[in-house]
């Protein structure tokens, strides 16, 4: 069914209350790839997939109360006008419709929380996106993104942002203004550093960066006091930061396939780290107060040079190799 049908159906029951025409309209059509919820008697919102039109129907845009639009798997080129007139819109999904750049529309819906384009051919962001103040989260994975613009930097409601599976080679220092930020995940890019002050991400907990070229982390990581969960492998990362015992909160730690030679022994303050992954890197050896790490569990040292363990090893007593 084409954009015109769908249309044809819509002025059949145009004279009707929203919600019955909604109802309506979804009895007459011959395929169902549009799914809704209902709250308080109101639309609040609708999910397309496999919607086989290249300019999304006005009248699905006509629904006043929409707060959650879901759109999968659909080739979409062109949103309807009445698309900025979702004055309550707050959660925008639009995943594998081959868009190449965000719908211009979205920059308008400042009560916009999360904005998820991921598994799209977008390459470049709008400076506009400044305008989504009260954005959370934002999802642009599995781009052709190469570069971010500085206005990202005003988004300082942002605490979730995923940049995995792009082109980026570098991060504006304007990043380092998402103070509410607590997870990244910048994955599979072309980045060879981060910011020289990234530690100033203070409520950071939730840090990816895997398959980079990453070949040193900047001295302030070790700033990073509110870090659970830290993710780098497969980069060509040579020496840690030597001041890690900032990082109190760290209980996740991963670095295989680096290639890392020492280990500072600040590691050992690490009170709370439980899992340590050093795979495939070219170590010799580790820091003699190694076993202070109490609350080790799980400890893979595979693909290393290592040919003697610290005696303090011996102290860790639920360590699983």
């Amino acid at each position: 069914m084409n954009t015109n049908e769908y249309e044809k159906i819509y002025e059949e029951v145009l004279d009707l209350e929203e919600r019955d025409s909604f109802f309506l309209l979804l009895e007459k059509l011959n395929y169902h790839p549009i799914t809704y919820k209902i709250e308080e008697g109101k639309i609040v919102q609708i999910g397309l997939t496999d919607l086989h039109v290249r300019k999304i129907p006005h009248f699905l845009f006509e629904l006043k109360n929409l707060k959650r639009i879901f759109i999968h798997n659909s080739e979409i080129v062109e949103f309807p006008q009445e698309s900025n007139n979702l004055g309550s819109l707050e959660y925008f999904s639009c995943v594998k419709c081959s868009l190449e750049k965000i719908p211009s529309f979205i920059f308008n819906h400042h009560k916009l929380k999360s904005l998820i384009v991921a598994h799209n051919q977008i390459e470049e962001i709008s400076n506009s996106i400044c305008n989504l103040i009260n954005l959370q989260t934002l999802n642009l994975s599995w781009n052709l993104i190469q570069s971010l613009p500085e206005s990202i930097g005003n988004l300082i409601n942002l605490k979730e942002l995923n940049l995995a599976v792009n082109n980026l080679k570098e991060l504006p220092k304007e990043f380092l203004k998402l103070k509410s930020i607590e997870y990244i995940n910048i994955s599979t890019n072309k980045l060879t550093c981060l910011p020289k002050n990234f530690g100033n991400l203070h409520k950071l907990r939730k840090f990816a960066s895997q398959f980079n070229f990453l070949n040193f982390l900047p001295n302030t990581f070790s700033q990073l006091s509110s870090l659970e969960i830290c993710i780098l492998n497969d980069n060509e990362i040579e020496n840690l930061p030597k001041n890690l015992e900032n990082l109190k909160s760290l209980a996740k730690l991963k670095l295989d396939n680096n290639k890392l030679q020492t280990i500072p022994s600040s590691i050992s303050s690490l009170n709370n780290l439980e899992i340590l992954s050093l795979n495939q890197n070219n170590l010799k050896n580790l820091p003699i107060f190694f076993g202070d790490l109490l609350k080790l569990r799980t400890l893979c040292l595979s693909n290393n040079y290592i040919c003697e363990l610290p005696i303090s090893i011996t102290k860790l007593r639920n360590i699983f190799y």
